[in-house]
Formats: C-alpha cells, sequence, structure tokens
C-alpha cells in the first residue's frame, strides 16, 4: 500500500506543479497534463480507501469465522458440508490474498498481516 501511496504524491505533486507552471508560463501542455494528473490522484484515492476498508473487513470476517469454526462442534451431516463449504471459501480468499501479495510484492494491496493468518484446518 506503501507504493500506492507514493505513487499518488507524485501525482499531486505533478498536479501542483502544472498549476503553478500554467499560471506563471502559459503552456498548451500542462493543462491536459494537470487534468490527467488530478484524475490521476481521484481515482487512487478512491481505490485505495475502498480497497483499504474492504480487505480490512475481509480479514477481520476471516480472522471471526477461523475462531467460530475452529471450536464449533458439528451435530449432522447438513451441517458439517455447510461448515466445509464455508471453510473452503475462507481458505480459498486467503490463499487468493497470499498468493496476490506474493506475486505483487509492495504493489498488493494486501497488508503483511496476511502473512500471519492460517488456513483452517
Amino acid at each position: 500500500m506503501l507504493i500506492w501511496i507514493i505513487i499518488t504524491i507524485v501525482f499531486a505533486l505533478l498536479l501542483a506543479f502544472c498549476i503553478i507552471y500554467d499560471a506563471n508560463h502559459y503552456n498548451e501542455w500542462a493543462i491536459p497534463v494537470a487534468f490527467v494528473s488530478g484524475f490521476a490522484v481521484l481515482i487512487l484515492v478512491l481505490v485505495m480507501l475502498v480497497q483499504g476498508f474492504s480487505i480490512s473487513n475481509s480479514i477481520s470476517v476471516f480472522e471471526k469465522q477461523s475462531v467460530y469454526l475452529q471450536t464449533h462442534k458439528v451435530v449432522d451431516p447438513v451441517e458439517n458440508a455447510a461448515i466445509t463449504n464455508k471453510k473452503i471459501e475462507l481458505n480459498d480468499w486467503l490463499y487468493t490474498a497470499q498468493w496476490a501479495k506474493n506475486k505483487f510484492g509492495a504493489f498488493s494491496m494486501y497488508p503483511d498481516s496476511v502473512w500471519d493468518l492460517e488456513p483452517i484446518q
């Protein structure tokens, strides 16, 4: 996530530079570059906010449901099937998150704490 914050700051600085440069020296390129930079800053901030809330919510759900599923005693076969299905779903999310963190490294939106999560047995 730090890389995305740095990229956003670079675009914001580029936006500020273009606005200041255009105010002092009129050039054709400053306004379109400022517009694209401003749009990039807006999109990056929105994506970081949405992803940040979504990922932290997913981690919280995984942790809570993991504790519940590991301590729950199964009563009948239908409940066992539902719990097994939920374990598969949660483990799939965990493996996807860890794969994205491994594959994209610093460019991944997932925090390093995703490595501390253990699959549900």
